[in-house]
């Protein structure tokens, strides 16, 4: 019977180290942390168009997509996808980016002015054209929640098609209701061409010069000299929207903020100037003294276009310029026009003497060699007069 007792006793210890909870010093019990929730997507549907009725069917003829926001928004690999209730088709992938308040649209072969067109095959054809539920999806990348239009939600009539209402304010409702689309009338009026995609090259758009240390000049003063400035030159062809540019100054991997990124914006004409002088608030501008970067990106900074400019160190007053051929510095800095480079005059021998010592008595200087040298003795032509 002890030794009965004692097994029981040690089987009972292990049984309750086995079933004993344990605690670990680098865990915490506690709820679930929340779930982050997919954030909307900033561009929506905002108008599309399905022949026939929302009872009867009919394939897609349009979809109309809006930036509802101020920033430029990625849309490469996203897609436009329209569905019944047994199979899908993929309306149009985006290849570009999105135009703050811009749109963009998809259409049939019937819709002119489109960014992307569609056509469905015919067994997709068939069953859109006979099937009351379909559904228009935008399905953007995994950054966003996807969005849909579904049919019969919505409903219009023949020869109708369907926008999205807006509020007072002007911005489009998102609320998931029936009144957010509402049944139009004749001909729609629509808005594309928001696709984005930087200019591989600048097309002729060019630094020439850069004055990073102005002149000294007095408060009265009303010369482009006396600021910092960046000279651009259009040695293209054609004309220059400079809006599809911006000016960059400073250094590689520096954020841009308004004290080194210069929006442009004008018609720039083949062989003319601009003169870049002010930043985007009037304010005047300001380059590194000492040496730095500055170069022409699109106007969203998507792309950056050679030549990157570098600038050394140099004296106030002197614009690093380019001479056709090569970066130097120029003493004549011309905002307003062709760089000037002053012909460097070559020091005469009479310049050099006059920064020298004198010499010694008895000594004269070298025309040769510009040293001091013994005066010659002149002895031997003083002549003893002959006797009588």
């Amino acid at each position: 019977m002890k030794r009965g007792r004692t097994l029981l006793s040690i089987s009972m210890t292990v049984l309750w180290f086995l079933l004993a909870p344990v605690a670990y010093a680098d865990s915490a019990i506690g709820p679930p942390a929340p779930a982050i929730a997919t954030p909307p997507s900033p561009v929506v549907i905002t108008a599309l168009r399905f022949e026939g009725t929302s009872t009867t069917g009919g394939i897609p003829v349009f979809v109309q997509l809006y930036n509802n926001s101020d920033e430029l928004v990625d849309t490469r690999g996203w897609r436009l996808v329209f569905s019944t209730e047994s199979a899908a088709a993929t309306l149009a992938t985006f290849d570009s980016w999105l135009l703050p308040r811009g749109y963009v649209v998809a259409g049939d072969a019937t819709v002119s002015g489109a960014d992307y067109t569609f056509a469905l095959d015919d067994s997709m054809a068939q069953q859109a054209a006979h099937t009351v539920g379909r559904t228009v999806s935008l399905e953007p990348s995994a950054n966003f929640a996807a969005q849909s239009v579904g049919l019969p939600f919505y409903t219009y009539g023949a020869g109708q098609w369907l926008q999205r209402t807006q509020t007072s304010s002007g911005k489009y409702n998102l609320t998931g209701k029936a009144s957010d689309f509402t049944a139009q009338n004749g001909a729609a009026q629509l808005y594309s061409g928001g696709r984005y995609t930087p200019a591989l090259a600048s097309t002729g758009l060019s630094i020439t010069e850069i004055l990073p240390a102005a002149h000294d000049c007095p408060p009265t003063a009303n010369d482009l000299r006396c600021n910092d400035y960046i000279k651009l030159y259009n040695a293209g062809s054609a004309p220059i929207d400079l809006a599809n540019y911006r000016l960059r100054s400073n250094y590689g991997g520096t954020k841009s903020g308004s004290s080194n990124t210069f929006q442009l914006q004008g018609i720039l004409t083949p062989n003319a100037y601009l003169t870049i002088h002010t930043k985007n608030d009037n304010s005047p501008l300001s380059l590194l003294d000492n040496g730095g970067y500055v170069w022409i990106e699109d106007a969203f900074g998507l792309q950056i276009y050679d030549p990157v400019v570098q600038y050394p160190d140099g004296d106030s007053g002197s614009a690093w310029a380019f001479d056709g051929t090569a970066w130097r510095w120029t003493t004549n800095p011309q905002p307003l026009g062709a760089n000037n480079f002053p012909a460097e005059l070559p020091q005469t021998i009479e310049d050099s003497v006059v920064s020298l010592a004198p010499c010694d008595p008895g000594q004269e200087r070298n025309p040769a060699t510009n040293r001091c040298r013994s005066i010659a003795s002149t002895a031997a032509e003083i002549f003893t007069p002959c006797k009588p």
